[in-house]
């Protein structure tokens, strides 16, 4: 997110081997990662 706040580069989230209603319903273990990344205070960056 670095570049993007610098440079105006855009980024983009790749996800291999990954069904996308998991991603997109933030459901199965990314729903464990989601949680995690949204209490973590040092994370101020809004999660989409």
């Amino acid at each position: 997110m670095k570049r993007h706040r610098e440079d105006g580069h855009h980024v983009l989230p790749v996800f291999y081997h990954v069904d996308p209603s998991d991603v997109r319903h933030q459901s199965g273990s990314f729903a464990d990662s989601f949680e995690q990344h949204d209490k973590n205070p040092k994370m101020k960056e809004r999660v989409e």
